[in-house]
């Protein structure tokens, strides 16, 4: 690889593969652990279950009924300006994502706070606001690597890395990566094509949204039922939201950087056989 900025991104890659929750996905872990009971008896069946509904419902429409989330024509634009500065195009790609995820993170944090003040109520009016949050986080690191997740395929792409980023638990998101390079394959050498491609998309794609839903319904509920504790509930509200967004933006960048980066090395492969053949030829 010509650009030696692309080996650190190799070894970092490797890295976050490699741990498991990080410390703040832990520290929410252990805040909500000793409520987990109290949780579960405060909030019914059928509310986790219109909980799941709505946000499956949410996730659906804002992937697929609205209008685009990030203008892709911009982040080219400002990609190739700090590019030009610091002399990486992947390093421009990487520091405009970091700024991305920091701004998500701090918009989640901001609407916490403030539907935590509402208890209950505040919660469900937040559904939305943090739905559309985590999406626009994903939209707009894939953005930052070239890729536009407004096609089907990108949208199922997704709703692994919502996922994966909302798992705490070290096997099971060991499982969830396993599924999302599975689905990087498929997206790198096309393997997802044509009528029977078309297909196996469709039910990847109605799995990952009911899959997606609960997950984040779930870890949404977990905790929450310090809410109901007027002088904490605003602050709590703030953390759970900051670190559910900073896991999903933490494994939406390493997806995307991961995909560049084998988008990268395919090019350079085939350059290099087409430059082996060519001196055959001569």
């Amino acid at each position: 690889m010509s650009d030696p900025y692309l080996h650190q991104v190799e070894q970092e890659l490797l890295e976050w593969e490699a741990r498991g929750p990080s410390l703040l996905t832990r520290l929410s872990g252990f805040l909500a652990g000793p409520l987990e009971h109290a949780t579960s008896m405060l909030v019914p069946d059928h509310l986790k279950a219109a909980i799941a509904r709505s946000l499956e419902q949410a996730i659906t429409s804002l992937q697929e009924g609205g209008p685009p989330l990030v203008d892709h024509a911009l982040t080219h634009a400002r990609i190739h300006e700090r590019a030009e500065l610091v002399g990486s195009d992947f390093l421009a790609r990487d520091e405009l994502a970091r700024e991305t995820w920091a701004v998500h993170v701090g918009l989640a944090s901001a609407s916490g706070f403030l539907s935590g003040l509402g208890g209950w109520a505040g919660l469900l009016l937040d559904l939305p606001a943090l739905t559309l949050i985590v999406l626009r986080v994903c939209h707009a690191i894939g953005s930052c690597y070239g890729y536009s997740p407004e096609n089907s395929l990108e949208q199922v792409y997704v709703r692994h890395v919502l996922c994966l980023g909302t798992e705490g638990d070290y096997e099971a998101r060991l499982g969830f990566l396993f599924e999302l390079k599975q689905l990087e394959g498929g997206l790198l050498t096309e393997v997802i094509g044509g009528a029977a491609g078309g297909a196996v998309a469709a039910g990847v794609e109605r799995m990952t949204a009911r899959v997606a839903s609960e997950q984040v319904g779930r870890n949404l509920i977990r905790g929450r039922a310090l809410q109901l504790v007027p002088w904490v509930s605003g602050a709590v509200s703030a953390t759970l939201n900051a670190v559910f967004v900073h896991e999903v933006a933490s494994a939406a960048f390493a997806g995307y950087r991961r995909r560049r980066l084998q988008v990268l090395k395919r090019a350079q492969l085939v350059a290099g056989v087409t430059a082996g053949g060519s001196e055959d030829l001569s």
